[in-house]
């Protein structure tokens, strides 16, 4: 394999078989019962699992985009939602430019988990910016992972098991025809 030329396209979807269904505050999913909002939530519209798995696509939904608020090299490397982009929290003001121009366009953010705050904070910051259809999925990664969901690795973490030698698979899914072209 020749590691110089390599393109990294790992994707593999949840099936998109559930309705989405939007949980205003104050309720949660199925949830509802055990978790509910905390101080400090972006609350205005909290999503779950099922939620987020319908607006996951490779190539991305048009008029969706989803954002992990986590920092890059340690979290959203090595794993995330497929078809996230990485606006980490603590550099949301120098990353804006990633964000849709139309502000109309659903952004699903989401983080670490129930106790993770990144995801909040990046939601009101987009608020402040005139984003008008946001929403947060507060159990975030752990629960993605724990249900089911499939990660997609970037690039930059292909490329340090590369120069690590870590052992790895890497899987190519893209058809034969677009494959042998390089």
């Amino acid at each position: 394999m020749r590691t110089r030329q390599l393109t990294l396209f790992v994707a593999v979807l949840a099936s998109l078989a559930a309705v989405p269904v939007a949980y205003p505050v104050p309720t949660y999913a199925a949830d509802a019962a055990t978790i509910q909002p905390k101080d400090g939530w972006y609350n205005k519209a909290l999503v779950d699992f099922d939620f987020v798995r319908q607006n996951v696509s490779i190539p991305p939904k048009k008029g969706v985009v989803i954002i992990d608020s986590r920092p890059a090299a340690r979290q959203y490397d090595p794993g995330h939602i497929p078809g996230a982009i990485n606006i980490p929290d603590s550099q949301f003001d120098k990353l804006v430019d990633k964000l849709p121009a139309d502000k109309a366009t659903l952004l699903l953010f989401y983080c670490g988990g129930l106790e993770c705050m990144l995801s909040h904070n990046s939601a009101f910051k987009a608020e402040k910016l005139g984003y008008t259809n946001i929403k947060v999925y507060p159990a975030g990664s752990p629960d993605w992972k724990a249900r089911g969901g499939q990660v997609s690795v970037s690039a930059a973490y292909v490329k340090k098991l590369i120069d690590e030698k870590s052992p790895y698979v890497l899987i190519d899914a893209r058809p034969k025809r677009v494959a042998d072209i390089g």
